[in-house]
């Protein structure tokens, strides 16, 4: 296959607090999803598609875990001739994997999130790419939710601005996220952009996948001093949009990025956020139940009642008239008798007394919950202890830490600064790509985090 898989790995804030902004050593992307960590699922798809080459890029501090992973666990059970490896990045803009992996792309690339769980066939969107007009250089994948269980709060789509779906090769125009918008109290569009681009649609219900493929010129540009864009500094989120801009920006029309949508019959998952993460478990245990043996005898543990559509991880222990219904449970868990756990996550080394009733729960690894305990909708955070006989219904369990007291700060895949582009309207004079540049605080290394 002709192109070089990077699957970019996040630190996963919006996760929290599955995930701790303070302990890089158990990342977003070794989260398990079905009791396999989610990077395995991406990785899994990239050797279905047969990529010459996969990379995979973490931030240093969780260098190690990642490629203890990847080489002593995912290769050994998933071997290939594709060769996987990983690097680690100090900060979370593009200069970062781009210094670390320029000398090695030598084919078109695709860049991928490390939470995605699909069904879509990686052929279907190779074609897309393959057929691409002249002029494109990046190919952005999008697509519509169909996991109607997913909090849609949570799942909010930007304003995403492209050429009608109707045409031979829509294109991306632009997009501006939620934040911005209600920020400047309104959307405001371009001049530019509506005088190439008069039939210019709007769209607020398309999520973007984080998948695109990219043409080797987009090395070139990315390297070219010449560019007024420090697209070096930016995440990879905004290096598309200021590509995609070009398209319009300039008197002479540059190179454009292609707009594709994932078919309405498939499903796709980015795992960004707790009730995602939540319904990516459901929906792999269905699929898993769907393809299942019927006559093959239900898991049970003990004398617990375990149904066909849960997992019970290794070395757990559930007690006496213990029932599990569509939930995960890690490894090396203890739950106590007479507990009822329902449509529920359960992490490893989580200790759950007696008479616990957990329903649709997010339980973090190391939690431990106290007797007579009843728990809907809420999530725990890994190490932190429920008091005996508490009642919860969509709560959040976490412990306070002291940088935790005060602190302002919010994170976002983009962080914009997004003041409009300035045209002369002299004869011959190019608009001005001086903007966004202060993109330091950009949180996600690349993905939805």
């Amino acid at each position: 296959m002709e192109f070089h898989a990077i699957i970019l790995c996040g630190q996963g804030k919006s996760l929290s607090p599955l995930v701790s902004s303070n302990d890089l050593t158990r990342p977003k992307a070794l989260l398990p999803v079905a009791n396999k960590p989610l990077l395995s699922y991406p990785l899994s798809w990239c050797q279905k598609a047969g990529f010459s080459q996969i990379s995979v890029i973490c931030l240093n501090a969780s260098l190690n875990v990642i490629k203890n992973y990847v080489d002593q666990d995912f290769l050994k059970a998933n071997p290939s001739s594709v060769p996987i490896n990983v690097y680690g990045v100090e900060n979370k803009h593009t200069g970062d994997f781009f210094k670390v992996l320029a000398q090695q792309i030598k084919l078109d690339f695709v860049i991928l999130p490390c939470d995605f769980i699909t069904n879509v066939e990686p052929q279907s969107i190779f074609d897309v790419h393959r057929n691409r007009d002249a002029n494109t250089i990046i190919t952005g994948l999008y697509y519509k939710n169909n996991i109607e269980t997913i909090d849609k709060k949570s799942i909010l789509a930007d304003y995403t601005v492209h050429t009608p779906l109707s045409k031979n090769h829509p294109a991306l125009l632009d997009f501006y996220t939620r934040q911005t918008v209600n920020d400047q109290k309104g959307l405001h569009l371009r001049k530019a952009m509506l005088f190439r681009h008069d039939n210019a649609v709007v769209s607020t219900n398309l999520l973007s996948t984080s998948i695109y493929f990219c043409s080797h010129k987009v090395i070139d540009i990315l390297s070219d001093s010449s560019n007024h864009i420090p697209f070096l500094e930016r995440s990879w989120s905004k290096v598309v949009r200021d590509v995609a801009r070009r398209s319009w920006q300039h008197r002479e029309p540059l190179e454009n990025v292609a707009f594709s949508l994932i078919p309405n019959d498939s499903t796709f998952i980015r795992v960004s956020n707790p009730s995602a993460y939540l319904e990516s478990n459901r929906w792999i245990m269905k699929e898993k139940l769907r393809t299942r043996d019927p006559s093959a005898p239900r898991p049970q543990k003990g004398i617990a009642t375990v149904g066909p559509d849960s997992i019970v991880g290794d070395e757990s222990v559930l007690g006496e008239k213990t029932s599990v219904k569509r939930s995960n449970i890690g490894s090396n868990c203890n739950i106590g008798k007479k507990c009822r756990i329902t449509g529920c996550v359960i992490l490893d080394n989580v200790t759950i007394a007696d008479d616990v009733q957990l329903e649709n729960c997010l339980i973090g690894s190391g939690a431990k919950i106290g007797l007579k305990s009843r728990l809907t909708g809420c999530t725990v955070e890994g190490g932190y202890s429920v008091s005996k006989d508490s009642q919860a219904k969509n709560e959040v369990f976490e412990q306070l830490t002291m940088g935790d007291i005060g602190d302002d700060e919010s994170y976002g895949v983009y962080d914009e600064d997004d003041d409009d582009s300035q045209y002369s309207g002299s004869e011959g004079e190019e608009y001005s790509e001086e903007e966004d540049t202060n993109d330091y605080g950009d949180d996600d290394l690349f993905d939805r985090s």
